[in-house]
C-alpha cells in the first residue's frame, strides 16, 4: 500500500510499501521518496522517533535493522515519525504506520496420548495425535506418516493405528517404529 503525506509547501513524502512479514530479520519496508515544489531540491529521510527501535533507513529504504525481526502475535503495527529535508534545510514529519503481516508458523512439539496396542489386534488404535507451541492461535494440524519400517501403520486424521489387515506380533517385534510429522495448510 503507498502511503503519502503532504507538507505544507505542496512537497510529497511517500513510502511505497507499509507492510511488513513477521519474522524477517533487516527485511526492507519500502522505498522513501519525496516530491518538493521547490525544482532542484534533494530529500534526505531520517526517522524522528521509533518507539520500538528496530527500524532504520539505508540510503531511501525504511528497514528493519540487521538482525531484527517483528512479531504479528506480539505486535501487529509499528508508529515510526519520519523526516523528510530538502537542501533547503525545510523539514517535515509524518508518523507512518508499519503493519506487520502474519505468517503461518508450525507448531513446535507434536504428542501421541497412548503408544501400546495389544497383540493380534487387526485395526487397532494406537492413540490420538496432537500438536503444541504454535504461536498462531486457532491453527489446525494435519498428519502425516513419515516412515513406518515395518509398514504396519497408518495415520487416519489425527489417529495413528495399524492399518485394518495388519496386526502387531510381540514375539515377532517388540518395538515397532513409526516416525509422524505434522503440518499445517497453508
Amino acid at each position: 500500500m503507498l502511503m503519502t503525506a503532504t507538507l505544507w509547501d505542496g512537497r510529497y513524502i511517500t513510502l511505497s510499501n507499509s507492510s511488513i512479514a513477521e519474522n524477517s530479520a533487516g527485511a526492507s519496508v519500502g522505498t522513501l521518496s519525496a516530491t518538493d515544489s521547490d525544482s532542484g531540491d534533494t530529500a534526505t529521510f531520517s526517522i524522528v522517533t521509533d518507539n520500538s527501535g528496530i527500524f532504520e533507513i539505508s540510503d531511501t529504504t525504511l528497514k528493519l535493522k540487521s538482525g531484527l525481526s517483528t512479531n504479528y502475535e506480539g505486535i501487529s503495527s509499528y508508529n515510526v515519525t519520519l523526516r523528510v529535508t530538502d537542501s533547503a534545510a525545510a523539514s517535515y514529519d509524518e508518523v507512518m504506520t508499519v503493519t506487520v503481516t502474519n505468517v503461518s508458523e508450525a507448531a513446535t512439539d507434536m504428542a501421541l496420548s497412548a503408544n501400546s496396542i495389544a497383540e493380534n489386534s487387526q485395526g487397532a488404535m494406537v492413540g490420538t495425535l496432537s500438536s503444541s507451541g504454535d504461536p498462531d492461535s486457532g491453527d489446525s494440524a494435519s498428519y502425516s506418516m513419515v516412515t513406518d519400517s515395518s509398514g504396519l501403520f497408518e495415520i487416519s486424521g489425527a489417529v495413528l493405528k495399524l492399518k485394518s489387515a495388519s496386526a502387531a506380533d510381540y514375539e515377532q517385534a517388540a518395538n515397532l517404529f513409526a516416525s509422524e510429522r505434522f503440518k499445517r495448510p497453508v
